[in-house]
């Protein structure tokens, strides 16, 4: 399989999930977008150790997914964006009565807005070019309720399926995958990518036994 030729852009993807990802993309031959909120020159040299490993292009933007016109400008920056994998998230676990307002505000914001932002930034290339993909990277958090995070990440699960019926008669498919809580990063990154060799339009839940934190 290979993915020369193709771009994907993944948020959160300078550690953990995210970058394994990034590694099995530009191992496909796809050009890598690397993001996270900092900008550091560790960030940009990451980009460039990818690109001399794997012999693709790769760069890194600065984007703040709590922030949806920065979202939006990830997209924007990245060119033709024909990968998109949403990958970004944080957690943080309290009481209800105890939770404070600006994590819930973060949580909602990054794992559950952000993808409908980078989506909606990157679909209209996606149709113009009639073929692209969008990976939603979820928890298993999503079907078992462990506080805030179960409501984010159910509703993400619900945003893939909107996504893919949306995109249903234009070419672009929505993959969701929802890895467990222990990292396994190898064999879930290895499906992940698999999964865009496919044609034709699917909507897949993977439970896998990794993290993206």
């Amino acid at each position: 399989m290979t993915l020369s030729g193709k771009r994907a852009v993944i948020t959160g993807s300078t550690s953990g999930i995210g970058l394994g990802i990034a590694r099995a993309m530009a191992g496909a031959g796809a050009d890598i977008v690397l993001n996270s909120f900092t900008n550091t020159d560790d960030d940009h040299a990451l980009a460039t150790d990818l690109s001399d490993e794997f012999g693709i292009s790769a760069r890194y933007i600065q984007a703040d997914m709590s922030k949806s016109e920065q979202c939006r400008s990830l997209i924007e920056e990245s060119g033709n964006c024909d990968i998109l994998i949403n990958n970004a998230g944080i957690q943080h676990v309290s009481p209800i009565d105890e939770f404070p307002i600006d994590k819930w505000n973060a949580i909602i914001a990054i794992n559950l807005s952000s993808a409908f932002h980078t989506t909606a930034a990157a679909l209209p290339n996606m149709r113009a070019a009639g073929w692209g993909r969008v990976i939603n990277i979820s928890s298993a958090h999503g079907l078992t309720p462990t506080g805030p995070f179960f409501f984010d990440e159910d509703s993400l699960d619900r945003t893939a399926e909107l996504e893919g019926a949306l995109m249903y008669l234009q070419n672009a498919d929505t993959l969701f995958f929802e890895p467990g809580t222990f990292v396994d990063i190898t064999s879930e990154v290895i499906s992940c990518v698999n999964m865009l060799s496919q044609t034709g339009f699917q909507w897949t839940l993977v439970q896998g036994n990794g993290s993206n934190g």
